[in-house]
């Protein structure tokens, strides 16, 4: 894995000369753990920042945070820092560093100008996706991490079917997901992703969030979650109904299938990921119920839930052996119900694999 990591940090620093930099303040959790190991930080304050620079690589790392990062981290020397920016400073100084890259879509503008004023004279450049564009990737453990964490996924969605009788909450059903991820070796749900459960005219709403409404005989149900497995995620959606389902949530769940049947036989013809949401797209029109299909047809997963690429109008990047995505049409009816099918794929030079197949 050390090698591995050289490779990821090579690559990046092949960027760096691209952009005439010297070196990049890595601030984003994520792409601090992609470059040293499985550090566990936080999302909410500042645990570390890393430096990268030529020759060098140097994680700057909170008190609080210093022994477990010096137990896992490799390819890194560490330095246990209660100021980041002073000692970056420092660093730059000792280095002869006049400018220094960072992640603008990570900072505050308040963090920038803060940053801007105690580096001065050295210089800010900012960059766009350095180590995300590296991210999106995967190499044989990051695959392998992924397919454990989407069994994980399927695995608890065998086991929370029964769960789903009559009297039941969707608070209750969530909170069940949750305590089955971790029983079966995950480390919980995915950062910024709480499990999605809704029942009923609920399941019109993309993104609901779950509540104390109670489930019904005869409801629609939608269950969307995944699992983070050694810091990588999975995501998986199914639709099911308690009890016979009307003749209308019948017609839409075919159109669903039909529309994700499409995508993945579009990715094996396709590296557009525009080409694979028109596939998805277009049939979902043509059922009747375009303007019921509300959000692309699929996003990027590894380190994050949602990342690069996604599969969608806007994407410009090409599909490659080693990205890992999802693809998930969806139909939402205000009001009445709304049906979602997702699964976790993995493009190979053999076509896609479904990584979430029960």
């Amino acid at each position: 894995m050390r090698s591995q990591r050289s490779k990821r940090i090579n690559n990046i620093r092949r960027k760096l000369a691209s952009l005439a930099l010297e070196s990049l303040l890595i601030t984003r959790p994520e792409n601090i753990t992609y470059l040293t190991g499985e550090i566990e930080l936080s999302h909410d304050r500042h645990d570390a920042a890393l430096l990268l620079m030529k020759e060098s690589l140097m994680l700057l790392i909170s008190p609080l945070r210093e022994k477990p990062a010096r137990a896992i981290a490799r390819s890194v020397t560490i330095k246990k820092s209660g100021d980041f920016v002073s000692d970056v400073k420092t660093l730059c100084i000792e280095r002869k560093i006049a400018t220094v890259g960072f992640e603008e879509e990570n900072l505050r503008v308040s963090e920038y100008k803060m940053l801007k004023k105690r580096l001065a004279p050295i210089a800010l450049k900012p960059t766009q996706q350095v180590v995300e564009n590296s991210r999106m990737i995967k190499d044989e453990e990051e695959i392998e991490r992924i397919k454990k964490a989407c069994r994980i996924a399927v695995s608890v969605y065998k086991k929370i079917r029964p769960f789903l009788s009559p009297g039941r909450t969707e608070k209750e059903v969530a909170w069940e997901i949750e305590k089955l991820v971790r029983s079966k070796g995950a480390e919980g749900v995915p950062y910024g992703f709480s499990p999605i459960a809704a029942f009923g005219s609920n399941t019109s709403t993309p993104h609901h969030i779950p509540g104390n409404r109670k489930l019904k005989k005869r409801d629609t149900v939608l269950l969307d979650f995944g699992c983070t497995y050694r810091g990588y995620a999975s995501d998986f959606t199914r639709t099911v109904f308690i009890g016979k389902p009307t003749d209308r949530e019948k017609e839409v769940l075919a159109v669903v299938k039909k529309a994700q049947k499409l995508a993945l036989e579009s990715l094996a013809e396709t590296d557009d990921p525009k080409k694979i949401d028109k596939a998805a797209r277009d049939h979902i029109a043509k059922s009747g119920y375009g303007k019921f299909f509300v959000h692309g047809t699929g996003h990027g997963l590894g380190l994050s839930i949602h990342e690069a690429p996604s599969i969608s109008t806007q994407e410009k990047t090409k599909i490659q052996p080693g990205m890992v995505f999802t693809l998930e049409p969806g139909v939402y009816l205000p009001g009445e119900f709304g049906i979602r099918l997702e699964d976790t794929i993995l493009a190979t030079t053999d076509g896609p694999e479904i990584l979430t197949r029960q």
